[in-house]
């Protein structure tokens, strides 16, 4: 059903949204609820009679319903239609007009999915005081309607990693360049990255020159086989993760023997704070191997700077050979593995530049990490969690109504939160 502004002559500065063909009776605010009552017009149809072409209608009564509609200056309104209802004296069929199933109408309820499509459910009902199922319904809904005009871009570099949802494994597709979500798949195996590669290579080539990854071989398999000619490039965050995790587990066991050294959390926290030259050379005297494990363990990302592939394994090779000897038994398996199996990898990440520089990580999991323990707390269905994180807005993100469809619902929402339900 479409809908129209209404603005009634009593109270002009009162706008509603209603759906088209009613004619408001009535209107009544009281304790902050609008309560307005009106017609429907309607004709008889004719589809709806067994005695067609001629049916014999006669007018037997009116029906009424209820409905919810957009809230107007921070007041939720309620609308109460009457309509006309018709019989026919022949085969006694009726004639109703066709409105909306439910208590809201359309267009309220398309405010409740879009608004639920970056809150909780739980939080959308108790915003708009209406059931979880309805909340749902309608983020479907909505979630449906976007999803079906959503417009993906061959991406300039592409990135693939893997995260838990629902339970499961699954695999975030990114656009890097532009930080927008292109796909998220059941399951990561190398089949699947196989076959979403293969679906997409015609359309991307040309325009996709290299992919992000991280340390798993099946992915590397993968695009080995369904596009040879892709650029593979190692994900910083999935080596820098590692390095510093080994490094901190072994510190950790030392300062076990030594009470009153800090960490190397404490170190990372404090790196950008005013002051912390100062405060590292302190610890430099009385804890040094504190400091030296936590320099080492930045000083391999100096390769980023380099001119080339070729200068930028030389800085990898260097920092490999002058490893401490306390940091040797958590990282000598690390490096020795990224060194025989992804150096070249890891490597081409100098070569493969975007807007703003080098391009060595995707930067998928974690943002989509944060929206999914959102959802993953109201138990959602993974077609659920899929449509919200293909629709989250980004940074670089092409679709300019879907930004204006959310200002004003912000405005709307500003004006609900004047008065409870």
């Amino acid at each position: 059903m479409e809908h129209h502004l209404t603005r009634l002559t009593n109270r002009p500065d009162l706008v509603y949204n209603l759906p088209s063909g009613v004619t408001v009776t009535d209107q009544v605010i009281y304790k902050g609820v609008i309560a307005l009552h009106g017609t429907l017009a309607h004709r008889p149809d004719r589809a709806v009679c067994r005695c067609k072409p001629h049916p014999k209608w006669q007018r037997s009564g009116s029906g009424k319903h209820t409905y919810r509609t957009p809230p107007v200056a921070g007041r939720p309104v309620i609308l109460t239609l009457t309509y006309p209802v018709y019989r026919c004296a022949q085969c006694k069929g009726s004639s109703r007009p066709a409105l909306p199933a439910g208590m809201i109408t359309d267009e309220f309820g398309r405010m409740i999915g879009d608004y639920a499509l970056r809150h909780p459910t739980a939080t959308t009902a108790r915003h708009f005081r209406v059931e979880r199922t309805t909340v749902t319904r309608w983020a479907d809904i909505v979630a449906e309607e976007r999803l079906a005009s959503r417009v993906v871009l061959p991406p300039d570099i592409l990135g693939l990693d893997d995260t838990t949802l629902s339970g499961k494994r699954r695999l975030v597709v990114v656009d890097i360049p532009r930080a927008r979500h292109i796909d998220l798949l059941e399951g990561y195996s190398e089949r699947v990255v196989t076959q979403f590669l293969a679906e997409h290579r015609a359309a991307w080539q040309g325009v996709t020159r290299a992919v992000v990854i991280d340390r798993y071989t099946p992915f590397r398999n993968a695009i080995a086989q369904a596009w040879p000619d892709l650029r593979v490039v190692l994900d910083r965050f999935h080596v820098a993760q590692p390095i510093n995790s080994a490094a901190r587990a072994i510190i950790d066991g030392w300062r076990a023997r030594h009470p009153g050294a800090p960490s190397l959390i404490t170190l990372h926290r404090r790196r950008n704070q005013p002051g912390f030259a100062e405060y590292l050379d302190k610890v430099r005297i009385t804890y040094p191997p504190v400091v030296e494990a936590f320099e080492y363990s930045q000083e391999w990302q100096a390769l980023y700077a380099a001119a080339d592939a070729r200068a930028a394994e030389h800085v990898w090779t260097a920092w490999v050979a002058r490893m401490p000897a306390l940091l040797r038994p958590g990282l000598r398996t690390l490096t020795s593995d990224i060194t025989n199996r992804w150096l070249l990898e890891l490597t081409a990440a100098v070569e493969v530049r975007g807007p703003t520089g080098v391009v060595a990580s995707n930067g998928a999991t974690e943002r989509l990490n944060r929206h999914a323990a959102m959802w993953a707390s109201s138990n959602m269905q993974f077609h659920r969690v899929r449509s919200r994180v293909l629709l989250m807005p980004s940074a670089g993100d092409q679709e300019d109504a879907v930004r204006v469809t959310s200002r004003h619902l912000e405005e709307a929402l500003d004006l609900l939160h004047g008065e409870p339900f």
